[in-house]
C-alpha cells in the first residue's frame, strides 16, 4: 500500500462509538504524509507472508487497531520505522512475534492481547505503553521483558519493580540470592535510640530502624512497589 499526497486512505466514520473498517495487508506500508491516512476506529491486518515495513516520511504512522498476524516474520519496533502506535488495541496472532527495541516504544492505548503460539519481548530501555485505565492485557502466548542491571559485585543489591501481577520473585531471578529479596515496611520504621552491635549507646535518633525490621521478605512482587534483590 501506498499513500502519495494528495491521496487519501480514509476508514473512519466520524463516529467514536462505532467500529470502522477493516485492511488486510499482505505487503508494505508506505505513506507519504500522515495525515492522509484518517484511520477513525478502524483496524489493520498485518497478514504478508514476507517480512512487513511500515514507512511513513513525515512522522511514525498512528493506527487504531492493530493486529499483528504474520506467522514466521517477526516484527520489531523497526518494522514501524522506530515505534508502533495503536491508539485503539494491540494484538498478536497467528504466531506472530513483536520485539520492542532498546530506546523505543509500542503504544497500545487500550488494550493488549498476545495469542496462543506469538511473543511479545521488550529489550532493556524499551517500553510498552498503556494510557487507558480501563485497558487490559489477555496474555495466552508469551511476554518476555529483559532488563541490564548496571555493574554490581557480590552482596550488592539492586532494585526492581514489576508492572504485572504476583510474579514470583524465584521464578523471575533463578539465579539471584532470593533469599535476600526484601520490600520496606514505612510503618515498621522506629528511630528511637542509638544502637551499636545490639546495644544501645545513646538515646538519640541514629537513622536506623531500631529493632530492623522494616525490610520484610519478599516472595512475589506487586505492580509498581519497589524491591531489593542481593545479585547472583
Amino acid at each position: 500500500l501506498i499513500l502519495i499526497n494528495p491521496g487519501i486512505l480514509d476508514m473512519s466514520d466520524a463516529s467514536n462509538s462505532t467500529p470502522d473498517g477493516q485492511l488486510y495487508l499482505y505487503g508494505n506500508w508506505t505513506n507519504y504524509q500522515e495525515t492522509q491516512f484518517k484511520q477513525g476506529n478502524s483496524t489493520v491486518h498485518f497478514v504478508g507472508t514476507s517480512p512487513q515495513t511500515v514507512f511513513c516520511t513525515d512522522k511514525t504512522e498512528i493506527f487504531f487497531n492493530v493486529n499483528l498476524a504474520n506467522a514466521n516474520n517477526p516484527f520489531t519496533t523497526n518494522s514501524f520505522s522506530s515505534d508502533l502506535i495503536a491508539e485503539g488495541s494491540l494484538t498478536l496472532s497467528n504466531d506472530s512475534d513483536l520485539t520492542i527495541k532498546s530506546g523505543h516504544y509500542a503504544l497500545a492505548t487500550k488494550n493488549l492481547s498476545v495469542g496462543t503460539g506469538s511473543e511479545l519481548i521488550i529489550e532493556h530501555t524499551g517500553s510498552l505503553v498503556q494510557t487507558d485505565d480501563t485497558g487490559t492485557v489477555s496474555n495466552s502466548g508469551t511476554i518476555k521483558v529483559n532488563k541490564t542491571t548496571t555493574p554490581f559485585e557480590k552482596y550488592d543489591y539492586t532494585y526492581w519493580s514489576s508492572p504485572i501481577v504476583t510474579p514470583t520473585i524465584a521464578s523471575t531471578f533463578p539465579t539471584w540470592r532470593t533469599d535476600y529479596a526484601f520490600y520496606y515496611d514505612p510503618t515498621k520504621f522506629v528511630d528511637l535510640v542509638t544502637i551499636n552491635q545490639g546495644v544501645q549507646t545513646a538515646a538519640i535518633p541514629d537513622g536506623f530502624d531500631d529493632n530492623e525490621d522494616d525490610w520484610v521478605n519478599a516472595t512475589t512482587m506487586s505492580p509498581g512497589k519497589g524491591y531489593i534483590i542481593m545479585g547472583p
